[in-house]
């Protein structure tokens, strides 16, 4: 992000719609890996999600895994929220996959998600 906006210290709410604003999206992320990541939709409230786990094995691929989910379920009209939870379910089960050896998956993610929804 530092890079993108031109500057250290910045608000990620107002850069993340200035870069919506500026490539025509309706939404955006920006992750802070193990600190928060922040979801931007025009129209909607700004989210700001904590990390899903805390034991890493591997980054590598994290942020893809986490922006591939994340813009599918954005490109399905999810609400920001959503969109941004079901994001950090992938980015939190490719970080304990070593390098790329295998993808995630989709019924690890939706186990995930019913057992951090308590269903």
């Amino acid at each position: 992000m530092m890079l993108s906006c031109g500057h250290r210290h910045f608000d990620p709410d107002h850069e993340l719609a200035a870069i919506a604003t500026a490539f025509g999206s309706r939404c955006a992320w920006f992750t802070r890996g193990s600190v928060m990541t922040h979801g931007y939709a025009k129209d909607t409230q700004p989210v700001h999600i904590p990390p899903l786990v805390t034991d890493v094995t591997d980054t590598v691929g994290a942020g893809d895994a986490f922006f591939s989910v994340a813009g599918l379920a954005a490109a399905a009209n999810l609400p920001l929220d959503i969109s941004t939870f079901l994001g950090q379910l992938a980015g939190a089960q490719a970080v304990n996959i070593i390098g790329n050896e295998r993808p995630i998956s989709k019924p690890a993610l939706l186990k995930s998600a019913m057992s951090l929804l308590n269903f």
